[in-house]
């Protein structure tokens, strides 16, 4: 029995060379460390020459020594102790190039090798020059081990931590060491990850400019259950079983939903104190810091003579003429996929009886626009311009 020691990408193979005078023998391989405590073994086969060839991978530094043992006669064969030094470990990305658009959480994945932790490093700090932005984490995966650590950067709020998708995974150590204190800009930023000393991965976290890329309205009969939907994929099916369709007429009464495809509103998802997705969309709605607003008011054609322009609903300033709504919006429901950048608000079309011209009862053709307003908030830079989507529906009562 004779050893040998490999060492490739950062780790160390123990190989064991085993032979015998007879073949096909079942044997148990096992490596242990100075302490002489057991630390892997496998149950062999020779071949039917009487040989075979076993590796161990190692990550400590150590003196390690290989037992064999036939398990037919239970005669046993050590090694000589063989030195491993350091083992330093590699950490990857595994994109070259990760897409986002600013505003919103992008997220990259490190795979590690022979290592728990490494050290990320963005913009300024991966070496990037005069990009306004630079920061360094750690990545721990020390809790469950399974090689990768993704991470959320919330590209809306960069001066603070990111975080990691799994609850076993860890952030910790972050710096920021240059601060934009607003949105991060359009741009490509470097990224580096590092095990030890030396640069062992290099990606580009690559930010697009916010878009608005669909709004469409739908209906729903009020004796619908859509509104106890709770997730994305069970809108889809209310849709895929014709419960659910898009609508430029909607019956008093009758559920209305917004479906609107907008990116860049991710880290405001993320940045809202609430823990439920309706709250948040609702802080979202009606908090000025944020840049997102909803308005339902009637079209110039609708409006009849001496009769001024109704608004149903106006979230940013608090203002709701529907009878199905408090105007803190706390019936709104909500179904958010930040992720895919889609987001679903509805609510029951019911008005009151008030005759003034704010409130009074709607009539068969009457005409509304529901617009989605994205600006640019508190200042903060969201939007270098409003951006703004309308559907036109018409009652039917």
């Amino acid at each position: 029995t004779d050893v040998d020691l490999l060492e490739s990408d950062g780790s160390a193979t123990v190989e064991v060379n085993v032979s015998s005078s007879e073949a096909a023998r079942d044997i148990e391989v096992r490596l242990f460390d100075s302490s002489d405590d057991e630390i892997d073994n496998r149950t062999e086969t020779l071949d039917g020459s009487g040989s075979g060839t076993f590796d161990f991978s190692v990550t400590e530094e150590d003196d390690y020594t290989i037992e064999v043992e036939d398990l037919n006669t239970g005669v046993t064969d050590t090694t000589n102790a063989i030195s491993v030094g350091e083992v330093t470990g590699e950490a990857s990305f595994t994109q070259s190039v990760y897409n986002d658009q600013r505003g919103d959480v992008i997220e990259f994945t490190v795979e590690l090798a022979n290592s728990d932790t490494a050290t990320v490093s963005v913009g300024e700090d991966a070496g990037q020059s005069d990009i306004g932005y630079g920061a360094d984490f750690i990545v721990d995966d020390s809790d469950d081990g399974d090689g990768q650590v993704t991470v959320q950067l919330n590209t809306r709020n960069p001066g603070t931590s990111p975080t990691a998708v799994s609850d076993d995974d860890d952030i910790t150590d972050f710096n920021i060491n240059v601060n934009p204190n607003s949105v991060l800009d359009v741009e490509a930023y470097d990224v580096n990850v590092t095990v030890g000393t030396g640069e062992d991965d290099v990606a580009t976290l690559n930010l697009n400019e916010l878009s608005a890329d669909g709004f469409s309205l739908y209906a729903a009969p009020d004796s619908s259950t859509i509104q106890d939907a709770e997730n994305a994929s069970e809108i889809e099916s209310f849709k895929e079983a014709g419960n659910f369709s898009q609508a430029s007429t909607i019956a008093f009464g009758d559920y209305l939903y917004h479906e609107l495809q907008v990116s860049g509103l991710g880290g405001m998802f993320a940045n809202a104190s609430s823990s439920d997705d309706a709250d948040k969309l609702r802080e979202l709605l009606t908090d000025t810091q944020y840049a997102l607003n909803i308005t339902i008011e009637e079209t110039d054609d609708s409006v009849g003579a001496n009769r001024d322009a109704r608004t149903l609903l106006d979230s940013r300033d608090g203002e709701s003429n529907l009878d199905s709504l408090e105007n803190d919006f706390s019936d709104f429901h909500v179904i958010a996929d930040s992720e895919a950048d889609t987001y679903y608000i509805g609510f029951p079309m019911e008005f009151g009886d008030d005759t003034s011209d704010s409130n009074r009862g709607l009539d068969d053709e009457d005409e509304f626009d529901v617009t989605v307003n994205l600006t640019d908030g508190a200042g903060q830079g969201l939007v270098s311009e409003n951006v703004s989507v309308t559907q036109t529906f018409t009652v039917e009562n």
